[in-house]
C-alpha cells in the first residue's frame, strides 16, 4: 500500500480506522490486492492491540489456516471471504485464540471438509459463523462438530453453497436466528 509509510501517522493510511488515542481499532483492506499468505496476516495483523474489526475480503488472502501464537482479546470482527484460503475446514478452531471474537467469515475461499472431526472440538464461541460457499461436504459430520462446543451464543450460520446432506439437530441453539 502505497501510502503506508513507516515514518507516517498510520490513522492516515488507506482502510485504517483509529480512536481518540490514536490506536488502530479498524483495518478495511476489502478488494485491496494484497497477495499474501494467511500466515502473514495472522502474525502481522491479528496481534494489533486494540485492534476490533478485520475486513480483508477479496484481498487476495491464500495458503492455509495455520495456528498462530497471538490474537488480540479485542478482535471481535474478521472478514476474511472471498480469498484462496484452503485446507481443512477443522482448522478454523485456530481462532479460538481469539477470545473475543463474534463474527467470523469464511465464505467463498476453498475450505474442505476432508479432515475427521470427531476427533476435535470446535473451540469457538461466535455469535455469527458464515463458511458458506467453500467445499464442505457431509453435514451429518460437520454440522455436530461446529455444534460441538454448544451454540448458545450462535445467531448466525451460514454454510450454503456447500454440499451438506443428512439430519441433525438445532435443538441447543436458542439463539439462532
Amino acid at each position: 500500500l502505497q501510502n503506508w509509510q513507516q515514518s507516517s501517522n498510520p490513522c492516515s493510511f488507506t482502510g485504517v480506522s483509529c480512536n481518540n488515542n490514536s490506536r488502530v481499532i479498524s483495518l478495511n483492506l476489502t478488494s485491496l490486492s494484497l497477495s499474501s499468505d494467511f500466515s502473514a496476516v495472522s502474525t502481522h495483523l491479528f496481534s494489533i492491540e486494540q485492534l476490533a474489526s478485520l475486513a480483508l475480503k477479496s484481498a487476495n488472502i491464500s495458503g492455509k489456516l495455520q495456528p498462530f501464537s497471538f490474537c488480540s482479546s479485542s478482535l471481535a470482527q474478521i472478514d476474511l471471504s472471498d480469498n484462496s484460503i484452503s485446507g481443512p475446514f477443522s482448522d478454523i478452531s485456530n481462532f479460538g485464540s481469539c477470545s473475543g471474537l463474534k463474527q467470523l467469515n469464511l465464505s467463498s475461499n476453498s475450505l474442505d471438509s476432508s479432515k475427521d472431526l470427531e476427533r476435535e472440538s470446535f473451540g469457538l464461541s461466535v455469535e455469527s459463523l458464515d463458511v458458506s460457499d467453500n467445499h464442505l461436504l457431509s453435514g451429518e459430520q460437520v454440522l455436530p462438530w461446529v455444534l460441538s462446543g454448544g451454540c448458545a451464543h450462535l445467531s448466525y450460520l451460514s454454510m450454503r453453497g456447500n454440499k451438506l446432506v443428512g439430519s441433525f439437530s438445532l435443538a441447543g441453539c436458542t439463539h439462532l436466528e
